[in-house]
């Protein structure tokens, strides 16, 4: 359990890049997961190749227009299709919580930054407040 707790707080200092990777990876494995889920409630009838499973399952995952979970021929089919549709809700709110994440470690940096100051080659005005004889 240390183990896995040292890995997590790692990934959750690691660049955005990396866990956008992170979340896309465990995205395919979502996916995967369904169509395996698909291929073994399908009835006997429906011989499909994987591929037909995988696109399934992406579009349920990723919730494409016209595509309603409540439509399926089997009680099972559908408990599936909710499964992957709801799992959208997770997956979206992750990639938002890391891109506001790193957009405010972003913008910290740039407000309390210890950047060098220049010293030529411009003016410094001192005042309060803007009057209307300076232009902002």
């Amino acid at each position: 359990p240390a183990f896995w707790a040292y890995k997590f707080q790692h990934f959750m200092v690691a660049s955005i890049w990396s866990q956008l990777l992170a979340v896309t990876l465990i995205s395919l494995a979502l996916i995967s997961v369904g169509a395996v889920l698909f291929k073994f409630i399908a009835p006997d009838g429906h011989v499909k190749d994987f591929t037909h499973w995988m696109t399934r399952s992406y579009v349920m995952l990723n919730k494409v227009p016209s595509n309603n979970p409540m439509i399926a021929e089997s009680h099972r089919e559908r408990l599936v299709n909710n499964i992957l549709f709801n799992l959208n809700t997770l997956t979206i709110s992750v990639i938002t919580g890391l891109v506001a994440a790193t957009s405010k470690t972003a913008f910290d940096r740039a407000v309390n930054g210890n950047y060098q100051v220049l010293e030529k080659g411009h003016t410094v005005l001192l005042m309060d407040k803007w009057c209307g004889q300076v232009s902002p």
